[in-house]
Parts: structure tokens; C-alpha cells; sequence
């Protein structure tokens, strides 16, 4: 089997659209205290673009919890629509992960499911609006990939729902291409682990709490309020929370890295949380 490192494309000078993250369902039933419109441009253009169609799916680190290195993938498919009397707009990018082999084409059909998902909401919300009453909504996904090993990456979902202000979401697939399966939390670690990692997201939350919604938050409930989790570049698993699920808008999507020393006990892939 190739290393991931064997995967990695050259470069492109191409950036991901700022504030892209998260699920479809929490998409298409967007949080109440997110709202939002962006701006549209020209008419409408609906199109699927294939695989030879699109560049590679460009990368960017934006988090300083997980840097590069970053990897490159072709590009699927790709489902963008605009129309501006409408104020309505879809761009959605599925990439091609065929390259990992039968985990990639898994994940493949999943993100594709998802991106279709995504815009057969699109189109009901085309058909359901008049230029006399638009509605001012924009929505959009793409990926980005980080390598943890040479045989286990991230694939980082962004998905943004702007519908009168914006709400950020992300989800994570850890993928180890060796034992080829997506792993799961018990893959990780233990279950004894959510207990003390409840306990220290709630003491740096409570800790901080002109940056977070410290009242609204508990030992009980944070890890029901988060939305995923993943293993970044420095061997830290990640905690993720959705923008406004417990801080304020202006800080985005919330990732919160949890010291390995605090789950230490815990850990079942030390090749991974170390």
C-alpha cells in the first residue's frame, strides 16, 4: 500500500473560502442563533464539475492548532449555484479520495450524499423564492487534509450557513489507511477518558469565561455541546465546538486541545495521542 506521503500533490495557489465548516444536517436546519447573507454574484449557474475538471482541492491551515503539513486531492465533484435576485447561493466541493482505497471510496460516496443533500435543499429553497421576496442565504463545504502519520490523515470538513448573520461548523474523519477504516472514539481511547476530558474542558471554560458562555456550560453537558473531535499535528486530541455553542460568535468554530497528560491512562493509538 503507498504511504500517504506518496498521495501528496504539488501545490496550488488556490484558498479555501473563509468560514466553511461543519454537518449537513445542522445545515440544513441552521442553529436559531446564527442568522446570515452573504453577498451573490452574477446568474444563475448550476453545475456539477467532475473530477478533470477542477484543480486539485487547494489547502489551508487557518487553526494554530493543527498546521501543516496539509494534503492535496483531486476533486470529485463540485455543485455551485448563484443567482442574485434571489440572494441565494451554493458552492460545494466533494473531494476524491479513491487514492486511499476502499475506506476513500466509503468516505467518497458519504461526502457525496452529503454535497447532493446539501443541494437538493438548495434547489427547494430556489423554487420556493421570488425576486420580490429573496432569500438572502448562502451555503458552503469544503475539505482539507492533514497528515498525522504516514498512514493516518485528517479529512477536515467546513461547512458555512449564512442566512441574516453566519453560523461555522466542522466535522473530522480520522482515517488510517494501513487498517483502512475511519477511526472511532474507542479506536482512540478509552471511555473512562470522557470523564476526566469533561472535567478539564469545563475548568478552562469556566476559567475563561469572558470568552466562552462559562454559565451554559458544565461537566455534564460540555461534551454533549461539542460537535466532534480529532488528533492534530502535535499528537493533541482536539475537542471541536460549533460557533455560538458555547462562545460568542466572533470566535468561530471553538477547538480546544486537551494536554495528552491529562488522558494518559486512556489512550489506546499512542501512536497517534502522545
Amino acid at each position: 500500500m503507498k504511504r500517504i506521503e506518496d498521495l501528496i500533490n504539488s501545490k496550488k495557489d488556490f484558498e479555501i473560502p473563509e468560514a466553511l465548516d461543519g454537518v449537513v444536517a445542522r445545515a440544513i436546519k441552521p442553529n436559531a442563533k446564527g442568522v446570515g447573507y452573504k453577498k451573490v454574484f452574477g446568474g444563475i449557474a448550476a453545475i456539477v464539475i467532475a473530477l478533470n475538471a477542477f484543480p486539485a482541492v487547494a489547502t489551508s491551515v487557518r487553526d494554530y492548532d493543527i498546521a501543516a503539513p496539509v494534503i492535496d486531492f483531486l476533486t470529485l465533484s463540485r455543485f455551485a449555484s448563484v443567482n442574485n435576485e434571489l440572494a441565494l447561493e451554493i458552492d460545494v466541493t466533494v473531494p476524491d479520495l479513491s487514492q486511499l482505497g476502499e475506506v476513500g471510496s466509503q468516505l467518497n460516496q458519504k461526502y457525496q450524499a452529503e454535497a447532493e443533500a446539501l443541494y437538493a435543499n438548495y434547489l427547494d429553497d430556489y423554487e420556493g423564492a421570488t425576486p420580490a421576496e429573496p432569500i438572502h442565504k448562502y451555503v458552503g463545504s469544503n475539505y482539507d487534509f492533514i497528515q498525522l502519520t504516514d498512514r493516518v490523515l485528517v479529512v477536515r470538513n467546513y461547512l458555512s450557513v449564512i442566512l441574516g448573520s453566519g453560523i461555522e461548523m466542522r466535522s473530522y474523519d480520522i482515517v488510517d489507511v494501513e487498517q483502512q477504516k475511519v477511526l472511532e472514539w474507542g479506536d482512540l481511547l478509552t471511555d473512562e477518558a470522557k470523564v476526566v476530558i469533561a472535567e478539564y474542558l469545563d475548568t478552562y471554560i469556566q476559567n475563561h469565561p469572558k470568552h466562552f458562555f462559562a454559565k451554559d456550560v458544565s461537566k455534564a453537558n460540555v461534551l454533549e455541546l461539542s460537535s466532534d473531535f480529532f488528533v492534530n499535528n502535535k499528537g493533541q486530541l482536539v475537542i471541536s465546538f460549533d460557533e455560538y455553542s458555547v462562545a460568542p460568535g466572533s470566535f468561530g468554530v471553538v477547538t480546544i486541545p486537551i494536554p495528552t497528560e491529562v488522558i494518559s491512562d486512556f489512550v489506546n493509538r499512542e501512536d497517534l495521542i502522545k
